[in-house]
């Protein structure tokens, strides 16, 4: 044996089997990697949309209230106990 290892001795062959493993790993950890940015962009953008959704909400519960205050007055009786005319 020869006791001068040389570099093409300890080189691992490269065979059509291991490419296709290490292909298919490769493929692997980028489609993983595409699910996982696509996941954490879908919980971000629910998230930023259900906040949006909220301060929706309370403005139309804020402009529902002041147009319901408006109302009340002109359905309050008059001083003599009619009812008030609304005029349409």
């Amino acid at each position: 044996m020869n006791p001068h290892h040389t570099r093409k001795d300890t080189v691992m062959m490269v065979t059509r089997g291991r490419l296709v493993v290490l292909g298919g790993l490769s493929l692997n950890l980028f489609v993983l990697g595409f699910a996982g940015g696509m996941a954490s962009e879908r919980i971000r953008f629910d998230r930023e949309r259900t906040a949006m959704l909220h301060r929706y909400d309370e403005a139309v519960r804020h402009w529902q209230g002041f147009l319901m205050g408006a109302e009340r007055p002109a359905e309050a009786p008059s001083a003599d106990g009619a009812p008030a005319q609304v005029v349409r």
